[in-house]
């Protein structure tokens, strides 16, 4: 009984993971839609360049100096906004293949508490029929011990299989940690990116 409500316990906490899994894929989805907006940002500063510099030749060469340097800068932002993008198609894949892997895990669990329920259910009606007849012979009172011991037995072997699955799961939790920490440092660094960009567009104006 103590082994059932282990696993009952184990697949709340796996579907509590899934969950959990899920709110960092739409923060994931938010970030995208982030990413797309700051491009739009970078084409309009793109085109506002592009206006600055047809009008140079009427301009004083500080002005001028002026718009070369944020020119450099903002070719410096689209770099760092591409390295930011490429990061965050490879943290989506890494979700991907934690999500099979917890998915995997889960049906892991899943067999293993069908399995034991089976075996249980089998043994409790070998142990009642060995029970009923255990007045009758000494005979059957061995057999009935042999049971037993095969019981405890599996009992061990199936806890051992548990205690490998709670590593595996500890191991995808710390992993999925990791991702999380990755996860707000790629926000922060977008959030860094639209300052400058917001920076560098109102010097643009200027």
């Amino acid at each position: 009984i103590i082994f059932h409500n282990s696993l009952v316990t184990e697949c709340i906490r796996l579907k509590t993971r899934v969950g959990e899994l899920s709110e960092v894929e739409a923060q994931l989805t938010a970030v995208k839609a982030d990413n797309e907006r700051l491009k739009a940002e970078l084409l309009e500063q793109q085109k506002l360049r592009q206006s600055l510099a047809e009008n140079l030749a009427t301009q004083t060469e500080e002005h001028r100096k002026e718009v070369k340097r944020l020119d450099e800068e903002l070719r410096t932002a689209k770099t760092d906004f591409t390295k930011l993008k490429c990061k965050s198609q490879e943290q989506e894949q890494e979700i991907l293949r934690s999500r099979k892997e917890l998915e995997a895990l889960s049906t892991q669990h899943a067999n293993l508490k069908k399995e034991m329920d089976c075996k249980a259910e089998q043994y409790l009606l070998e142990v009642t029929k060995l029970n009923e007849s255990l007045q009758q012979s000494e005979t059957e009172k061995s057999e009935l011990n042999l049971l037993l011991e095969k019981l405890k037995a599996d009992l061990q072997i199936a806890h051992e299989h548990n205690t490998n699955a709670n590593t595996q799961n500890e191991q995808l939790q710390r992993k999925m940690k990791a991702m999380e920490n990755d996860k707000n440092m790629i926000a922060l660094q977008y959030e860094a990116s639209n300052v400058k960009v917001s920076e560098l567009r109102r010097a643009v104006h200027v």
